[in-house]
């Protein structure tokens, strides 16, 4: 498959991303994401995705949302919480089905990238 980004800024080396149903570890990336989402969304844990969470900074997407003004962006109280929540939860298990998706999910970059999220400490 490939996946078309659309910026006109973007180079056209950055603009096209080629995926091959040989490439196991992306089949298996994709396969964990995909079905992190969905159960999110099967268990109405949505939530708003108030900063990068390997970052803590707001993502850039934000400024371009159609419904920016409806969300708590910005609110550095309520990312603070989330965050913190995130945090705190890291490697609980006493999660409601519905946290652990939601936590799942809020640490899907990290998992990507390697890392932690933003706000976890290694232990």
């Amino acid at each position: 498959g490939r996946y078309l980004f659309l910026r006109p800024d973007l180079d056209a080396e950055a603009a096209a991303a080629v995926v091959r149903k040989d490439d196991g570890e992306f089949v298996t990336a994709f396969e964990a994401a995909a079905g992190a989402v969905v159960s999110v969304w099967d268990r109405g844990a949505l939530f708003p995705r108030l900063e990068e969470p390997d970052e803590g900074n707001e993502p850039r997407r934000c400024s371009s949302c159609e419904v920016r003004d409806a969300c708590l962006r910005g609110d550095s109280g309520s990312r603070r919480r989330l965050a913190l929540w995130a945090a705190v939860n890291a490697d609980a298990d006493d999660l409601s089905e519905a946290e652990a998706t939601l936590l799942g999910v809020w640490r899907l970059h990290a998992k990507a990238s390697g890392g932690r999220a933003a706000g976890e400490d290694e232990g």
